[in-house]
Formats: C-alpha cells, sequence, structure tokens
C-alpha cells in the first residue's frame, strides 16, 4: 500500500514559473487564431466531416471517416454551436493541450514528486513541438490527454491496490482509442502496473507482485470489461463493418513493413533538429534513474520502447506529429532528472562550499547552459511558428475562396484535395471523398473508378496539394470535361459549365 510521508514544502517560484508557463503555451497557441488559413490538411478532412455530418450525414455508412468517431463528434458539437467557424474549432486542440499539462503534472507527482511535477509543466508549457501540434485541428491531443490520464490512474493502482482506479484508468483508455489508436502499445505498461507496484524511489529490480493471483486476475477482468463496455457504448451508434473497414483497415496498412529511412528521418527531425536539449537532458536523466532509482528506470523504458515499437511498426505512414507522445514522456522524465540535479547542487553549497570542492562548478555551468538553450530555442522556435500564422491566407487562397463564391451555389458539390478551403467556403463534396488523403490514394482505398464516378454530379473540381492529381485517369477526366478557371504554380481549378 501506499506510504503516506509528510509533505514538502516547495519554493513558491515553482508556482510562479509554472503558471508563467502555462500563460505562454495559450498565448503562443492561440495567437492569430483567426488568422491561419491552412493549419494542416488533417484539420480540413475533420472539420469538413463534422460539418458535413452536423447537416445529417451518418459516419462511415456515408461519410468517410479514417478515424474513431469521437473527434469529430466533438468538431460537430463545436459546429452545431458556432457555425463553420475554424477559430471555434481551433479552441478543441488548445484545451486538450491543458488536460495534457495538467495529467503530465499529476504524473510526475506521483512519480517524483511536487517540485518535480511543476518543473513538468514549466518544460512541457514552453515545448515548441508540443504547442506546434495545437494549431492542428486533429485527434493527437485529445487522445494524447485521455491515455496521460489513464496511465495516472494505473499508477494510482499500482502503488495503492485499489480497484477504483482500475475502472477510471480503463475508461479513460478506451475514450483514448475512441479518438484515435495512437497510444494503443500503452497496454504494455498497463500490464506491467496491473502486475507489479511501481516503487519509483527503489534501485533495484525486486519486483513485488500486486497482490495475490486471484487479485491480479480480478484486477485484469475489471480493465477488460470496463474497456470493452466503453467502446461497445461508443461504437454501437455506428456501422460497425464500415467503421471496422475504415478505421481498421486503412490504418492497418503497411503495418510490419519498417520504414527505417523514414523512422530516422521524422526522429532525427524532432529530437535532433529542433529539440536537441530536451532529448539529451532525458538521456541523462535515464542514465540517473539507471544509478539511482531502477524501478522508474525500467518502467521509463518499457513506455517509451513500447511506443517506439508501434511507431516503427507504423513507420510506412508516420508523421511528425505522432511523435507528441514520445515528447510528453520524455519532458516527465528530464523533470524528474532536472529536479534531483537542483536539489543535488542544493545540498553541495550548503555544504561549506561543497560544489567547489566536488568539482561541480564546471557540471552546474553546462547543465545551467542547456536549461537555458532548452528554453531558448523553444521560445525562439515557438515566435517563428507565431509569425507564419500572424501573416494569414495568402493572395491564392484568397483567390479560391473568391473562385468558389463567384461561381458555385451553397448547393453545388465540390470536389477537392484542401477541405479547410470547402469548410471556409460553407460548401459540401460528395460524402466519400471528404477526405482524398495521399494513402487512400497510393493504398488503392480511393481508386480511378470511384473518383469518375463521384465527379458525375460535381460543378467543381479543384487540384491543390497535390494529392487528387495523383489519380491520373480522374486528372484526364477532369480535364475533358470541365471548364480550367484557374491555374497557377501547379495548382487547378476547374469548373463545369451547365
Amino acid at each position: 500500500m501506499k506510504t503516506i510521508l509528510p509533505k514538502k514544502n516547495v519554493n513558491p517560484y515553482y508556482s510562479v514559473f509554472f503558471i508563467l508557463s502555462v500563460g505562454l503555451y495559450i498565448f503562443f497557441s492561440l495567437y492569430g487564431i483567426n488568422k491561419a488559413f491552412f493549419l494542416g490538411y488533417d484539420a480540413g478532412v475533420y472539420t469538413q466531416t463534422a460539418f458535413q455530418h452536423v447537416y445529417g450525414q451518418r459516419l462511415y455508412s456515408e461519410l468517410f471517416v479514417s478515424q474513431p468517431p469521437l473527434l469529430i463528434e466533438a468538431l460537430s458539437v463545436i459546429i452545431r454551436i458556432f457555425g463553420n467557424n475554424v477559430t471555434a474549432t481551433r479552441v478543441l486542440p488548445v484545451f486538450f493541450g491543458l488536460i495534457t499539462i495538467a495529467a503530465s503534472f499529476l504524473i510526475s507527482d506521483e512519480l517524483f514528486g511536487k517540485r518535480a511535477a511543476y518543473l513538468t509543466g514549466i518544460f512541457l508549457g514552453i515545448t515548441f513541438y508540443f504547442i506546434r501540434w495545437t494549431f492542428e485541428i486533429g485527434a493527437d491531443l485529445p487522445s494524447l490527454a485521455f491515455s496521460l490520464l489513464a496511465l495516472y490512474f494505473i499508477i494510482l493502482y499500482s502503488k495503492t491496490g485499489s480497484l477504483k482506479w482500475v475502472v477510471f484508468s480503463a475508461f479513460f483508455f478506451a475514450v483514448t482509442n475512441a479518438f484515435k489508436q495512437l497510444e494503443l502499445f500503452f497496454v504494455f505498461p498497463i500490464c506491467f502496473l496491473l502486475i507489479f507496484r511501481l516503487e519509483p524511489d527503489r534501485n533495484d529490480l525486486n519486483l513485488t507482485i500486486n497482490g495475490p493471483a486471484t487479485r491480479i486476475i480480478l484486477a485484469f477482468g475489471i480493465y477488460v470489461g470496463v474497456f470493452l463496455a466503453v467502446l461497445t457504448l461508443i461504437f454501437i451508434n455506428y456501422d460497425i463493418s464500415a467503421l471496422v473497414s475504415q478505421v481498421l483497415g486503412l490504418q492497418s496498412e503497411g503495418l510490419f513493413r519498417i520504414k527505417w529511412n523514414r523512422l530516422g528521418r521524422y526522429f532525427g527531425n524532432v529530437f535532433v533538429a529542433r529539440q536537441l536539449g530536451l532529448f539529451f537532458l532525458t538521456l541523462a536523466s535515464l542514465y540517473y534513474f539507471f544509478r539511482k532509482k531502477r524501478q522508474a528506470f525500467l518502467f521509463f523504458i518499457l513506455l517509451i520502447l513500447s511506443q517506439v515499437v508501434f511507431h516503427a511498426l507504423m513507420s510506412t505512414w508516420l508523421w511528425g506529429h505522432h511523435l507528441i507522445v514520445l515528447i510528453t514522456i520524455f519532458t516527465i522524465v528530464y523533470a524528474g532528472g532536472v529536479d534531483w540535479f537542483l536539489q543535488k547542487i542544493k545540498r553541495l553549497r550548503a555544504d561549506m562550499g561543497g560544489l567547489k570542492r566536488a568539482g561541480g562548478k564546471l557540471l552546474f555551468s553546462l547543465f545551467i547552459l542547456t536549461i537555458i538553450g532548452v528554453f531558448t530555442q523553444n521560445i525562439l522556435l515557438n515566435i517563428r511558428d507565431m509569425r507564419k500564422v500572424k501573416k494569414g491566407p495568402t493572395v491564392e487562397e484568397l483567390n479560391l475562396l473568391n473562385l468558389i463564391e463567384n461561381h458555385t451555389e451553397r448547393e453545388d458539390l465540390i470536389i477537392c484535395d484542401n477541405q479547410i478551403t470547402l469548410f471556409r467556403s460553407n460548401r459540401f463534396t460528395t460524402p466519400h471523398l471528404v477526405d482524398t488523403s495521399e494513402k487512400r490514394i497510393l493504398t488503392g482505398d480511393l481508386d480511378e473508378t470511384l473518383l469518375i464516378s463521384q465527379a458525375q454530379d460535381v460543378k467543381m473540381v479543384i487540384f491543390w496539394l497535390n494529392r487528387l492529381i495523383r489519380a491520373p485517369q480522374f486528372y484526364r477526366y477532369v480535364k475533358d470535361n470541365y471548364t480550367l478557371i484557374y491555374k497557377k504554380d501547379g495548382r487547378e481549378v476547374y469548373l463545369k459549365e451547365e
């Protein structure tokens, strides 16, 4: 059972810097919220799908959806209240980013204490690659927030043995996977904590079983039962066969075909080119855990490796935003390491100049420079992104909106590979083409025959993001049957004349 220790007072500066960091997170995330036009391809797909869902088109049975339903349902609620408003929909990932910070705080508090929890929030709140994806309207941050809550509650169960935490964890893990399966392999650390008691301060690998075999079986039974019950309640409202085909069918395409070059490129771009300080401090903290807190080391290695293996298996379609999970885990890890280092320096300084005698002055300087480097790099990257957002729509994007406004009516259908344009212009596409992703085209899920058949009653076809043009027969069909009204830099717009 959990041992109740007297709580230590935390320097008030921790809470002050925590509040400042969260404030910076909100500022960078919401800056120019009404100016950005293109927020990533997925953002357009999800908002357009939710928009058409609001007007009665059913998910999976009519609208093609490659993700579980909760993101589209959440966006649909926002659109019902605020209309097809990009500003309102962009608040959703920012909100779940705040929940992610809170969940990371709670996990760090359980594992390392309140000081490390504050440091986790401080570091995460200014981390560029975390804030970057609050600009995207997608399922990554909601699924991350709920998966961390699931992890937090299973940590509570492992430390206390109370089965109520199993119920909470299973509930949130089910909700996680009803948004996106990005954290599916969290099942391995979850199973580990259902079996073993987590004692993060112990410096050995003598794991304690979390009760007799009957209790472990009971805990697993409750977890699986609650997990399946919640998913059933969510999915029962949809055409299950279509859901399985569109979500699992498309997502499993390319599974086990590991693309080492792609894996290395994205890991290198994120953790070396853009977050080198975070990566270095994480490695240093893991080394410290290996030396001083081996049970914490074992748990984090299991957590990190489970996600790395998941990314490797899905590396055919790996993108940078998928690595946001590791960014959060790394932040919790190095916050624990930084807290230990700060306390060690404090003790050495109090020990009659022990910092100098220990030869730690250079180490202390390097540590401070690394922390300054982490903050400076992330703030500069955030400012760079902020400036991009401030620019607003380009001339070409405004021209496209004008073309749609001038040449189509609201009841006209448009085929487009830049769906955010449709959402902003309050126009519909054929339900099966709310997602015209490169993946659907390259895997054959969206074949030429289907594309041509979908174009029969369409007023306008827009080739904008080099996706639909990858279907050459469809492209020729459009050129032969529609009139070209715009062409620039490989972007083309065709109109069907009456």
